[in-house]
């Protein structure tokens, strides 16, 4: 076979099965039932847990692309995108969702007790009236802004529709966190979505060459010195779960797609 044929071919055949893993060409049937609803006063849901009550909780914000605006020194926007800085204009929320005669009502969670400026929820694990969010935040400031990966913990009291701020988690090795399980207090498992950021460069061949570097973490706060210590590596690690045996962990990998079971 000619030596261009054969790079063809495979450059062929790599572009086909990153379609079809990305599932360009996956049918999918509507099994919906003909009571569901739409909700669109929260954009960006990307997470829910039920309560035991039946009352539902969800992490919703807006793209990323809105979590900036160019602004001046008097905070006013400005066509300067060299001068971006979060505003808090498009934060993110909690949102809590319970049937009211047969419909779905959801309602915004007031956060109390919460000083920063930036509130942008991605994963949450609920436990009781505890809950635990993985939480994007942004840096204030000239030049490029820098996002700061953390997980938040919040007492919840669906009665009045409030969460009460009640601790920070980070560790260096928060390089793009996604969703959590906590295993106790203080104590969780992690996914990093990716490992290298998207201002490197080379995320790009992470995600194209689905390579499998993304850390699970499993960390523990109540312990002192680094909290955080890699469980396992796979490729773009996303939801996880721990099965009702206490001792398996299920994890979905974003772009093979396979979900793994430790």
């Amino acid at each position: 076979m000619h030596p261009l044929l054969l790079i063809v071919s495979l450059l062929s055949a790599w572009i086909a099965k990153l379609l079809y893993d990305a599932g360009v060409f996956t049918s999918i049937h509507n099994i919906s039932p003909s009571t569901c609803s739409l909700i669109s006063d929260f954009p960006g849901i990307e997470d829910l847990h039920v309560h035991a009550s039946g009352e539902f909780w969800v992490g919703s914000t807006d793209p990323r692309s809105k979590w900036f605006e160019s602004v001046d020194n008097k905070g006013d926007e400005v066509s300067n995108m060299f001068d971006l800085r979060s505003t808090g204009k498009h934060q993110g929320s909690l949102v809590i969702g319970r049937m009211v005669e047969g419909q779905v009502a959801v309602s915004k969670v007031t956060l109390e007790g919460y000083d920063g400026d930036d509130f942008h929820p991605h994963g949450i694990y609920l436990a009781g009236e505890t809950v635990y969010v993985v939480t994007h935040t942004v840096q204030a400031g000239t030049g490029a802004p820098e996002r700061h990966e953390v997980i938040t913990k919040w007492s919840l009291n669906p009665a009045t529709n409030t969460a009460t701020y009640l601790a920070t988690f980070h560790s260096p090795l928060f390089r793009s966190i996604n969703d959590l399980v906590a295993l106790s207090d203080d104590s969780f498992l992690v996914t990093n979505w990716r490992y290298f950021p998207p201002e490197n460069p080379l995320h790009l061949f992470e995600l194209y060459l689905k390579l499998p570097i993304s850390p699970v973490l499993y960390c523990d706060f109540s312990k002192p010195g680094e909290p955080c210590h890699e469980a396992a590596r796979m490729s773009m690690p996303n939801g996880i779960v721990v099965a009702d045996d206490g001792v398996t962990v299920s994890v979905a990998s974003r772009y093979v797609p396979r979900i793994y079971s430790y």
